[in-house]
């Protein structure tokens, strides 16, 4: 083992403070509640412990690792508006952030359409998203995946998906290009299980699997 290979001892105690603004939609008599915006304002607090005679003491170079917020708005059952940014507290620095705005209009369609900022030295990550799920039936399910990097004018990654129900289990063929041409750019081949249960278990491994569906809540 080296220097970077070295295992660091960390310490942290995560704060934060939730707000949540709900109304209560569906027919009368079987209305429910729904969070209508959700705002969430959480940081890390980093320390370390020293051992002095016999007892556990705190150092004194304590410190808050980033300021996060979160904020979620869903104005409609098929529309949805997920936040994310987060500020360093040294010098209150905009290291990330994102936004994203999902459609539902009908139980066969979906679009998302996102953007992202990453600082990220020398070039900073400025890039938009879009995806569409069509279902052309109740066994077959169609997507496309676009990411666009605006600093660069250039088309990232492209990928598109054919999702079969098996009843229990769903079988999703991918193909993923890490460019703008389908042909001539690198690009990868994969089939993935989820079982229909568990969506959030996925059989498999790809950068798309940690993708959270249009209009998911975060918990």
């Amino acid at each position: 083992m080296d220097d970077i290979d070295a295992l660091e001892k960390e310490n942290q105690v995560t704060l934060s403070l939730e707000n949540k603004l709900q109304t209560k939609r569906g027919a009368e008599g079987s209305r429910t509640s729904t969070d209508l915006v959700r705002f969430i304002v959480s940081s890390d607090y980093l320390f370390r412990m020293e051992k002095i005679s016999e007892k556990f003491d705190l150092k004194k170079n304590g410190k808050f690792r980033n300021l996060k917020f979160d904020l979620e708005l869903s104005p409609y059952t098929w529309f949805f508006v997920d936040s994310e940014l987060m500020v360093a507290p040294k010098n209150q620095a905009v290291k990330s952030g994102y936004i994203e705005t999902s459609f539902r209009p009908v139980d066969y369609f979906s679009m998302a359409l996102g953007y992202r900022y990453e600082k990220i030295s020398p070039d900073p990550r400025n890039q938009l998203t879009f995806d569409i799920q069509y279902v052309l039936n109740p066994k077959w399910k169609l997507g496309l995946y676009e990411r666009f990097d605006l600093h660069k004018g250039l088309i990232e990654e492209q990928q598109i998906s054919i999702t079969r129900d098996l009843h229990c289990w769903e079988a999703e063929f991918v193909y993923d290009v890490e460019g703008s041409n389908f042909l001539k750019d690198d690009f990868t081949i994969w089939i993935a299980f989820t079982i229909k249960a568990f969506p959030d278990l996925q059989l498999g491994l790809s950068r798309s699997f940690a993708k959270r569906p249009p209009g998911a809540m975060r918990r």
